[in-house]
């Protein structure tokens, strides 16, 4: 890696920077999984960068040609990424008080002595996906070229544009990526770029949305990133992005107080942050859960959408509030909402059934009894998209009651369903929460001790009940095998001879 940085200085008569978030994060002691190097705007740039590429075995290719922008990544023996930017401006000054936060307007020349040091870690979301995180110390903070002032608000973890208005007007996706760093950072945004992003939020829509999505997702990943979804709506660029959200505030504002029922949304991102902190406490058998980790991002963004239709819906029926069918309609709006953000189709299939069905285990719960073939029907409809509806639903009912009130029923949500009783349940209150969710917690038990378990384990398929009955493919065979599935859940067929005895058993009653 040091030679590679040295050929930069060769090629550019020893002008190149290390810029941008890389060199915060140098400042800051993070590692890095790529680096920026600012290099003099040469009509022959993109002949000297291939230039370099080429003699140090890189991988290289444009990311703008326009803005002259480019990517080199070394692959062995270990993988970094490197994002070349020309200088634009006259200077590397001027470059550096045109960009966009003052804690990334600084740049530190190769020309000085720095030591490297490697460690693998994992890149991006897939477990497998391994590649290196680069530490560089030893850098002279005197030699920091920190025309805005960066360093001071490193150390005083403030986000500053360092021109608001030309930074929003040259780029208005600043203004998200803004929430972004500080909440990757844990720092605050000043109060004059506040003002600047509240004025200027409508221009957001003016970004693509696949860059909208991508800033969306990294806040969502905070683990306390409802502070920062307060702050966008504060600011108007959560309503710019979600427009369909704003008839919220209003609506049901007797019900769940001021701010109807984007309160409530708000609330539900809340507990689903909760439920992420504490799922060892709360989640029977937690440890053989499938790992979630990387699903928490797409889990809160479902968390603000389940709601969505929620004001359409509303209607008075017999003097009291109600929004029939808002979950269904809620998906639909969700699925138009997500498509526009450019999410991927995996993810809105998934939302679209945790929305669709958020309902589902509050009417099974207020039921007295739930049978092992409710249950089997739960999880057959659901496949694999139960686990999210669950995730989903403990942090929807537990919303209704305080952080304190949850705290004292966390053991009894552990508990077997209590018996409701012929009088049924109340129609709200701690009660009704802790019979939602131990009913929740039910389900969740089931999921691993019997769904995962035997949908590993299918006993017999199509063509063993065609030989076994003589019969010919039809939509019968997918009702037996549906039947033979709820009777090996409820434990009354346990082995596949046993299932081949069932199938025999129901050929000689039909002879």
């Amino acid at each position: 890696m040091k030679q590679i940085l040295k050929l930069f200085l060769n090629v550019f008569n020893k002008e190149s920077y290390i810029v941008g978030g890389a060199l915060r994060d140098i400042l800051l002691n993070r590692p890095l999984t790529d680096i920026d190097i600012a290099v003099p705007n040469t009509a022959d740039l993109e002949k000297k960068l291939k230039f370099i590429a080429k003699k140090k075995s890189l991988s290289f290719f444009p990311l703008d040609k326009k803005e002259k922008t480019y990517r080199m990544i070394l692959k062995k023996p270990f993988i970094i990424q490197m994002d070349i930017s020309a200088i634009k401006e006259k200077s590397i000054i001027a470059d550096l008080k045109a960009r966009d936060f003052t804690i990334n307007s600084m740049a530190y020349p190769l020309t000085e002595t720095i030591k490297l040091s490697f460690k693998a870690v994992k890149r991006g979301m897939e477990k497998t996906k391994k590649g290196t995180s680069l530490k560089i110390k030893g850098l002279r903070i005197k030699k920091v070229i920190d025309p805005t002032n960066g360093i001071k608000d490193l150390k005083n973890k403030k986000i500053i544009f360092s021109n608001p208005a030309k930074a929003i007007k040259d780029d208005p996706l600043r203004m998200l990526r803004a929430f972004r760093i500080a909440s990757q950072l844990d720092f605050t945004i000043d109060g004059k770029s506040l003002s600047e992003i509240k004025k200027q939020s409508p221009k957001i829509l003016k970004s693509s949305s696949e860059r909208i999505h991508d800033e969306l997702m990294l806040i969502l990943k905070n683990p306390h990133s409802l502070t920062y979804i307060k702050s966008l709506f504060e600011c108007g660029l959560l309503l710019t992005i979600f427009p369909d959200l704003k008839a919220q505030i209003e609506c049901a504002e007797e019900y769940y107080g001021k701010g109807g029922v984007l309160k409530h949304t708000f609330k539900v991102i809340e507990r689903m942050e909760y439920f992420f902190e504490n799922a060892d406490i709360i989640i029977p058998y937690y440890k053989e859960f499938p790992d979630f980790s990387h699903e928490k991002e797409i889990l809160k963004m479902i968390a603000l959408l389940h709601d969505v239709a929620k004001p359409p819906k509303a209607a008075f029926v017999k003097g009291r509030l109600r929004f029939f069918g808002h979950e269904e309609y809620g998906a639909i709006m969700s699925e138009r909402i997500m498509k526009q953000l450019r999410f991927s189709n995996n993810h809105i299939k998934i939302a679209y059934s945790a929305i669709a069905h958020h309902l589902r285990v509050g009417n099974l719960a207020s039921n007295n009894n739930i049978s092992e073939r409710a249950i089997f029907r739960f999880f057959r409809d659901m496949g694999d998209n139960a686990f999210y509806l669950l995730i989903l639903c403990w942090a929807d009912h537990s919303s209704y009651i305080s952080l304190n009130q949850l705290s004292s029923i966390i053991e009894k949500i552990k508990q077997k369903p209590f018996f409701i009783g012929q009088k049924g349940l109340p129609k709200t209150g701690i009660t009704k929460t802790l019979r939602f969710l131990q009913v929740v917690n039910l389900l969740f038990s089931t999921y691993i001790k019997k769904t995962l378990k035997l949908k590993e384990s299918k006993l017999i398929n199509g063509k063993d009940i065609m030989k076994t009955l003589k019969i010919k493919e039809s939509p019968l065979i997918g009702r037996i095998l549906n039947n033979i599935s709820m009777l090996h859940f409820e434990g009354k067929i346990k082995t596949r001879k046993d299932a081949i005895d069932y199938l025999k058993k129901q050929k000689e009653l039909e002879s």
